[in-house]
C-alpha cells in the first residue's frame, strides 16, 4: 500500500506540477509527507521556500529539507548544506553545512560537487585548497553539472588553476550549453562572436546566443539584437533586432531600452520609416529608469523638439505599460519622470503611486525610492519610522542606494540612532557596486577623520573612484586637494580649477558659489567680475549661503553689476539667516552705513557681536569700535580692549587701537580684559 500509493501521488504531483497547479500540488504533496516520503517532503519544502501556492515560510522550507535530508535524500542535503554554509532561511553554520553538503556529494549529488569546489577554490569560509577544489570540480562535471562543467571549461579556457586546453574547454562549454544552461551558451557566443582563441564564427554565435536568450539570458537576447541590426554574419534585419531589443527590454536591459529609443529617434522600424520622437522618449526613460545615465541625457536634448500633444502622448503610452501590462519598468519610468519634472510638471503624488506599483511587483529601486520618498514628505505626509523600514528592506536586498543613503543616515545620526559601524558598513557595501555617493562619502569620512584615522591619500583614491563614475561632488573635494596639494599628491592649479569648473557648471552650487568667490577676488584665476557674478548667482539661486553672502557684497560695491543696494542688503539678509559669517558682519555694516535699509546702530551691534562671536575678525573689530564710541551700545572699553585683542591675536594689526584705548583704563581693567580676550581664544581652540 505504502510504495504503490507513493508512487501514484508522485505521478500526480508530477502532472499538477506540468500543469502549474500548485494548490492542488501542496495537497498532493502533503499527502506524501503523511507517508514519510522524503521526495515529497523535498518538493514541498520548495514550494514553501519560494512561495509557491503557499504563504513564503521559510522556517517551514528549511524544516521538511531537513527530515528529508535525515531520511537521506541526497538534494535535501545539498540545500540545507548550502542554506547552512550561506545562512538562508536559517543562522548560518558553516562546518554543518559543508557536512551535509559532503553527505550529497558522497551520493553523487552532482551540485553538492560542485558547491564543495566553490568552497575549497574560493577559499571565503574555509583555507583555500586548489587542488581539492578541482576534484570536486571535474566531479561534478562528470556528473553532467552544467554549472561545474561552465567553470571547468572557464579554467581550461584561461590556464587559470588548471593546465590550458581550448578544445576541451570547448567541449565543456558546449556539454554546458547544449543541456541548455545559458551562461554556458552566452559565453560560448562570445567567443565565437570575438574569434577569441578560436576562428570567429557567427553561425555558431547565433546559435548559442538563441539558446542563452531562450533561457531568459537578457545579455544574450541584446546581442542578437545588435547582431541583427547591424547584419553582423547575418544579413540585417531590423525587425528581428527590435524583437530581440524589445525581448531584453522586458528583462530589464537598458541599453536595449535606449537601443529602442535611438531606433525610434532616427526613424528605423518605424511607421514610414520616419523619426518618432514621443516613442523614442517613452525608451529612453524606460533606459534611464533601468539604470543608464546617458538616456537622460538624450530625454533632456529632445525635450525642446517635443509638443504638448507629444507630451500628452508619452504619458498616455507609459501609463498604458503600467497600468494594462503592469510593466514595472514602466511604471519606474512613470516614478521618475514625475518626480524629476525633465519633460513634464513635477507630481510628487504620481510619482509615489507609480513607485508604489512597482514596489508591490518587488522592485527594489523603488522601495528606496519610496523610503525617501516617506523620509521628506514627497507625495505624501513624512512618516520617518515608515521611510527608514522601506530603506532598511531595500538595503537588505543589495540595493546600493539605500544602502549609501541608510549609511549616510547612520553615520552622522539622521532620524536613527548615530552608528557610525554601521554606518561605515553599509557605505562598503555600497561601494562594492560603484555606489558613487557611498564612494565619496567614505573620501569625506577619510579626509576628516570620521571613524577612521585621518588620510588625504585614502580620500582622495575614493574621491577619485566616485568621480570616475560621475560624481560630481568628488570633482569639487579633488578640486580643493589639487589647490592645496597633500603628502603624494603635488599641488596642481590648472587641474584644480578644471575640476572646481566642471563642478560648477554641472550646477554643484557649492562649486559655483567657490569658482564665483575666486573669479570675484582674482584667487588663482585671472579676475573676473563678470564671471564672478555670474557663478555667484546660478549658487544663490540654489539657497547657497556662500554665495549670497559673496554676491550681496558685489551689489552693495557695483562690482561686476551697478550698483542695487536693496538687491545687496536682502541677499546679504538671507544668507546670515543662513548662519552665514560673513554675510552677518556685512549685514550689521550696511546697518551701520544704511545701505539699503534704514541706520540701526543697535541692529548692527547686535549682528557683530553675533558675527565676531562665531570668530569672524572684521565683526570683531567692528564689534571693539562699538563698545568704544558707544555705537548701539553702552560705552564699555573693557569689552572694547577684549576684542581689540583677540582680533590682534587672530591676525588683525589693532595694536593702534590697543594702544589709543589704554590710557582710558586702569592697569587692573586691562588685565581684566586680557584675561577675557585669552578666556575666549581657549575656548574658541578647544
Amino acid at each position: 500500500m505504502g510504495i504503490g500509493q507513493i508512487e501514484n501521488l508522485k505521478s500526480e504531483a508530477l502532472q499538477l506540477f506540468s500543469d502549474q497547479k500548485f494548490e492542488e500540488l501542496n495537497t498532493c504533496l502533503h499527502k506524501m509527507v503523511e507517508l514519510n516520503d522524503p521526495w515529497g517532503m523535498h518538493y514541498l519544502a520548495g514550494n514553501y521556500f519560494y512561495g509557491h501556492g503557499v504563504q513564503i515560510d521559510q522556517y517551514k522550507a528549511n524544516e521538511l529539507y531537513l527530515r528529508a535530508a535525515n531520511l537521506d535524500f541526497a538534494d535535501s542535503q545539498m540545500v540545507v548544506g548550502n542554506n547552512l554554509c550561506g545562512g538562508i532561511g536559517v543562522e548560518k553554520n558553516f562546518p554543518e553545512g559543508m557536512t551535509w553538503l559532503n553527505k550529497a556529494a558522497e551520493k553523487n549529488n552532482g551540485y553538492a560537487n560542485f558547491l564543495l569546489a566553490i568552497a575549497y577554490l574560493d577559499g571565503s569560509d574555509i583555507p583555500k585548497d586548489t587542488k581539492l577544489g578541482l576534484e570536486y570540480l571535474e566531479k561534478a562535471a562528470e556528473l553532467g553539472d552544467a554549472r561545474a562543467m561552465t567553470r571547468l571549461a572557464g579554467y581550461k579556457f584561461s590556464g587559470l588553476e588548471i593546465e590550458k586546453n581550448i578544445p576541451e574547454a570547448i567541449e565543456l562549454f558546449e556539454s554546458a550549453a547544449e543541456s541548455g544552461f545559458d551562461v554556458a551558451a552566452y559565453d560560448l557566443a562570445k567567443i565565437y562572436e570575438s574569434g577569441n582563441q578560436v576562428p570567429v564564427d557567427y553561425k555558431k554565435a547565433i546559435h548559442y546566443f538563441e539558446i542563452a536568450a531562450n533561457q531568459n539570458h537578457m545579455q544574450a537576447m541584446h546581442d542578437l539584437g545588435v547582431m541583427f541590426h547591424n547584419g553582423t554574419g547575418v544579413e540585417k534585419d531590423v525587425k528581428r533586432a527590435h524583437h530581440w531589443y524589445l525581448r531584453a527590454a522586458n528583462f530589464g536591459s537598458n541599453l536595449s531600452s535606449y537601443c529602442l529609443g535611438l531606433n525610434a529617434e532616427n526613424g528605423i522600424d518605424t511607421k514610414d520609416n520616419k523619426p518618432n520622437i514621443p516613442w523614442a522618449i517613452v525608451w529612453y526613460q524606460i533606459s534611464w529608469a533601468q539604470g543608464y545615465k546617458e538616456a537622460r541625457k538624450k530625454i533632456q536634448s529632445l525635450k525642446s523638439s517635443i509638443s504638448a500633444n507629444d507630451i500628452e502622448s508619452i504619458e498616455k503610452v507609459l501609463k498604458a505599460f503600467a497600468e494594462e501590462k503592469d510593466f514595472v519598468w514602466a511604471q519606474m519610468a512613470l516614478g521618475d519622470m514625475y518626480l524629476i519634472g525633465d519633460i513634464v510638471e513635477v507630481n510628487t503624488e504620481q510619482a509615489m503611486h507609480f513607485h508604489n506599483l512597482a514596489a508591490k511587483q518587488g522592485m527594489v529601486s523603488s522601495i528606496e525610492r519610496l523610503g525617501s520618498f516617506f523620509l521628506e514628505g514627497i507625495g505624501a505626509e513624512a512618516d520617518i519610522e515608515k521611510g527608514i523600514q522601506l530603506l532598511t528592506e531595500a538595503a537588505k536586498q543589495g540595493n546600493a542606494d539605500a544602502q549609501a543613503k541608510l549609511g549616510f543616515r547612520y553615520v552622522h545620526g539622521r532620524n536613527v540612532d548615530q552608528n557610525l559601524e554601521l554606518g561605515v558598513t553599509l557605505f562598503f557595501l555600497a561601494a562594492e557596486q560603484n555606489n558613487e555617493s557611498a564612494l565619496n562619502d567614505l573620501g569625506v569620512m577619510y579626509e576628516q577623520g570620521i571613524y577612521f584615522e585621518k588620510s588625504a591619500q585614502r580620500a582622495y583614491e575614493y574621491y577619485e573612484r566616485a568621480a570616475h563614475l560621475g560624481c560630481i561632488e568628488s570633482y569639487y573635494h579633488l578640486s580643493l586637494i589639487f589647490y592645496s596639494g597633500i603628502d603624494g599628491i603635488d599641488k596642481d592649479i590648472e587641474r584644480a580649477f578644471n575640476l572646481l569648473k566642471y563642478a560648477a557648471d554641472a550646477g554643484l552650487a557649492v562649486a559655483e558659489s567657490l569658482l564665483g568667490y575666486k573669479y570675484s577676488v582674482g584667487e588663482n584665476i585671472e579676475k573676473d567680475l563678470i564671471k564672478a557674478v555670474y557663478y555667484l548667482d546660478l549658487a544663490s539661486k540654489q539657497g547657497d549661503a556662500s554665495a549670497k553672502s559673496c554676491l550681496g557684497h558685489l551689489y552693495q560695491n557695483g562690482n561686476g553689476v551697478e550698483v542695487n543696494l536693496e538687491k545687496g542688503f536682502a541677499l546679504l539678509e538671507e544668507a546670515a539667516y543662513q548662519g552665514d559669517t560673513y554675510a552677518t558682519n556685512n549685514l550689521g555694516w550696511a546697518y551701520f552705513k544704511g545701505l539699503g535699509v534704514q541706520v540701526n546702530l543697535t541692529k548692527a551691534f547686535e549682528l557683530f557681536n553675533k558675527a565676531a562671536k562665531k570668530g569672524h575678525i572684521s565683526a570683531q573689530v567692528n564689534l571693539a569700535n562699538c563698545y568704544e564710541q558707544g555705537w548701539g551700545t553702552d560705552i564699555d572699553l573693557v569689552e572694547a580692549y577684549k576684542w581689540f585683542s583677540i582680533s590682534n591675536q587672530l591676525g588683525f594689526d589693532a595694536k593702534l587701537s590697543i594702544e589709543e584705548i589704554s590710557p582710558k583704563l586702569t592697569s587692573e581693567q586691562i588685565l581684566a580684559a586680557e584675561s577675557l580676550a585669552t578666556s575666549w581664544l581657549e575656548n574658541l581652540r578647544s
